[in-house]
């Protein structure tokens, strides 16, 4: 019998889309106590596209890293 758990299932959300939003809080999680730019940050989490990290930023964050930034400190 195999077992096949589906990350769908638990969380509602595609491994794609759960890989976007964990990049996004490990962003969050960075820009808030750290001065590395908001470029250092993006390649440190994978991103090599700084349209699309700015694009799934804004769609998880509600606003763009440097406000994000901003508004938390």
């Amino acid at each position: 019998m195999k077992f096949r758990l589906s990350l769908k299932k638990y969380t509602g959300q595609t491994h794609f889309d759960y890989l976007i939003e964990m990049r996004i809080v490990r962003a969050k999680l960075l820009l808030v106590p750290t001065d590395m730019t908001v470029e250092e940050i993006m390649w440190l989490i994978g991103y090599h596209n700084k349209g699309f990290f700015y694009c799934n930023f804004r769609k998880y964050a509600g606003m763009n890293p440097s406000q994000y930034r901003r508004n938390s400190r």
